[in-house]
């Protein structure tokens, strides 16, 4: 372990126990029966997911940290492996719009599955919660499909560039727009 001068830690990561407890925990899955699997599907199922719960360069799923997205990982691979997540020329990228409707909508039903019950998309969910008793606030701190859609394809920026492509930014396809002089999301 290093220490800072301001006294925060840093730890090292063991990539290898890393992997292996990753490769452990997909295993454990449905996922490994229902997808059609290529190589390394599981570090970009990984990527898209940490992408997906908040960086540098996109946005969380908000109310569902990361440790919940996890606990979720047997129902959300599936969906991420047959419906979300692809190869194109052997780069993973993000489907947004499936992203947006189908991965987003069984993060929600499940994170509030009492006021969501069976809701599949999430337009579902939006509209079982907004009749639901969940106060106003939590309600509209759901994402609109529109900010699931920018954030998926603000993600498949995020793993471009964690798999050392050389790729722009500020393409239209990643979600991002200059105003202003200012970088923001494209929602």
């Amino acid at each position: 372990m290093l220490k800072c001068e301001s006294d925060c830690a840093y730890e090292y990561v063991n990539v290898d126990m890393l992997r292996c407890g990753m490769y452990r925990a997909f295993a454990l899955t449905r996922a490994t029966d229902l997808c059609a699997r290529w190589v390394d599907w599981q570090l970009h199922c990984l990527l898209a997911l940490v992408a997906l719960c908040g960086t540098d360069y996109s946005r969380s799923f908000p109310l569902v940290g990361a440790k919940r997205v996890w606990q979720m990982l047997n129902v959300l691979l599936p969906i991420l492996t047959t419906q979300c997540l692809r190869l194109d020329n052997g780069v993973p990228l993000l489907d947004p719009d499936l992203t947006a409707t189908q991965l987003y909508g069984a993060v929600y039903s499940n994170a509030f599955a009492a006021h969501a019950r069976g809701a599949l998309d999430l337009s579902s969910v939006q509209q079982r919660m907004s009749k639901s008793k969940l106060s106003e606030r939590t309600k509209a701190a759901v994402p609109s499909a529109a900010r699931a859609h920018c954030t998926a394809r603000n993600a498949n920026f995020v793993m471009a560039y964690w798999l050392g492509l050389d790729v722009d930014s500020m393409a239209p396809h990643f979600g991002f727009r200059e105003s202003g002089g200012v970088v923001e999301f494209d929602d």
